[in-house]
């Protein structure tokens, strides 16, 4: 079986594949270098209040190599020819926690929610970090759950976090759960004032088989549906995109439907890395496989007309040779248009390129006429292996904000980035 984790364990390593590329593109800014003493390997970008950015990186922090990861701010400067300023608000430790695996959520009053790949009892946490009373002074972190030994077998992670109504926090797992297949949770805070714990709750596990296997993704609508996508599983094996429902009575099960299961076809195969995003009641996707070229896809998941009826799938973009390889990204859906990622450039060899080019940013157009086709705009691709990887931020003026790994430095440990068209 296919992982295309390894192509991002990889680049986390610094394994580079070719010789780097000279050459310069117009449109992207590095922000901001990491190095090991400042965090490595970026996982993707939110913004927060007054224009700053919040990440978290797998490595570096305390100084040392590879260190056991942070969670980092991006001040936007006060004039424009000045430079972001890079703040870490925490450094992780071996010893506690350690390896945040997801983009931090940013909740009210600015507090950051997100999770570790260790900690606890071996299978990772889910964290909070409060700011300061004062400006300057330290962030306060707070585990406020700690995964049973038996959740998240693969890799010890959770593969998304997203805040829901109330403060409620929901999540997946890859592993784990009931049946090693992977879980969804809910994390619900105290009431106010009482300085009660977090309630942690497994909503649904997955079997494997029909329903789905490998959660990679959690998305929340306007009017509070849950709808996930399945790296594996389904009727076919190659992945699904469901619902999770609450119960009609509190001492009943949540419910999980199976929305579309893919073929592994023309239809793509294998959703990746949180890639879902709800639009208007319509989910936007990625396959990180299958399709035209058996590079990946971007689809569209339309619900029915009339209640109980089915989910319509369109492929709405086929990647392949001198269009990318390996959607990775969470979409961006603005104005009908739509923004991501690929891991790699597919100038040849489906999984290195055979001339090593590293991946790209991307913008599908929406057709002229209905039924039209997509138009693929590449904002920018990458040379010397470097990868995209991770959330997007797209600000209000157009500006496209995101993260890479670099596999061929200097200095190696990824940087954020912006492009502006």
């Amino acid at each position: 079986m296919r992982i295309p984790r390894l192509l991002a364990i990889a680049a986390a390593l610094w394994a580079g594949f070719a010789t780097p590329r000279s050459g310069a593109q117009t449109g992207l800014t590095r922000l901001y270098n990491f190095t090991p003493s400042n965090g490595a390997n970026p996982g993707g970008i939110v913004a927060g209040p007054n224009g700053v950015l919040y990440g978290a990186t797998a490595y570096g922090g305390n100084g040392a190599f590879p260190g056991e990861g942070t969670v980092f701010a991006l001040q936007p400067p006060a004039t424009p020819a000045s430079p972001w300023a890079q703040t870490v608000l925490y450094a992780f430790t071996s010893g506690r926690v350690a390896f945040p695996t997801v983009t931090p959520v940013v909740g009210p009053n600015g507090v950051l929610y997100g999770t570790t790949g260790y900690g606890g009892n071996g299978s990772g946490t889910v964290y909070e970090l409060q700011p300061p009373a004062s400006p300057g002074g330290a962030w306060t972190e707070t585990v406020l759950y700690t995964f049973p030994g038996s959740t998240n077998a693969f890799g010890g992670f959770a593969t998304s976090l997203v805040l829901g109504p109330g403060g409620v926090l929901y999540g997946t797992t890859y592993s784990g759960g009931d049946f090693g297949q992977g879980l969804v949770f809910r994390l619900t805070p105290p009431a106010p004032g009482s300085g009660g714990a977090w309630s942690e709750r497994d909503l649904y596990s997955f079997t494997g088989t029909s329903d789905g296997s490998g959660p990679e993704a959690l998305v929340i609508t306007a009017k509070g549906a849950i709808y996930g996508a399945t790296y594996g599983g389904g009727t076919w094996g190659a992945g699904a995109i469901f619902e999770i429902t609450p119960p009609t009575a509190p001492a009943q099960d949540w419910k999980e439907t199976v929305l579309y299961s893919f073929t592994g076809g023309a239809d793509g195969s294998n959703p990746w890395q949180s890639s879902l995003t709800a639009s208007d009641g319509v989910l936007y996707g990625t396959t990180f496989y299958g399709g035209a070229s058996d590079a990946g896809t971007v689809f569209q998941l339309q619900p029915p007309a009339e209640a109980g009826g089915a989910w319509t799938e369109t492929v709405l973009y086929n990647f392949g040779k001198g269009h990318g390889y390996g959607p990775n990204s969470p979409l961006i859906v603005s104005d009908g248009d739509i923004y991501g990622t690929t891991s790699l450039m597919y100038t040849g060899d489906p999984i290195l390129g055979s001339s090593g080019a590293g991946g790209i940013v991307f913008l599908l157009q929406k057709p002229a006429t209905p039924g039209g086709p997509w138009t693929e705009l590449i904002l920018h691709q990458f040379l010397n292996d470097d990868i995209p990887y991770g959330s997007l931020f797209l600000d209000k003026a157009g500006v496209l904000y995101g993260t890479a790994l670099d596999s061929n430095g200097p200095p190696g440990d990824g940087f954020v980035y912006k492009i502006t068209r």
